[in-house]
């Protein structure tokens, strides 16, 4: 017996808020990454071009420059933390 198919529906974007992200995840990379960056431009109607960002399996999509500069801010967050996180670089964490 095969189970329904489920109907896909968006979460709501709170309306006192000018952001939203249409998913909610989590991915835990190890190792080098395969990355791709692109402008993806919409084929028809008025949308925006997009920046695609893959890495690995993830694909992220930013919308706007605000969006491209969140994710950039918690990667420099990031690099600065990683000596906490993963000893000096050289370590055999590396």
């Amino acid at each position: 017996m095969t189970a329904a198919p489920q109907q896909l529906r968006a979460v709501p974007v709170r309306e006192d808020s000018d952001s939203h992200c249409t998913l909610v995840c989590q991915a835990t990379l190890s190792g080098p990454q395969a990355t791709t960056v692109r402008v993806l431009t919409p084929v028809t109607g008025p949308g925006r071009p997009h920046l695609a960002v893959r890495i690995g399996s993830i694909l992220l999509l930013m919308a706007d420059r605000q969006a491209l500069r969140s994710v950039s801010d918690a990667v420099r967050r990031a690099q600065a933390l990683a000596d906490t996180a993963y000893g000096t670089y050289g370590t055999p964490h590396d």
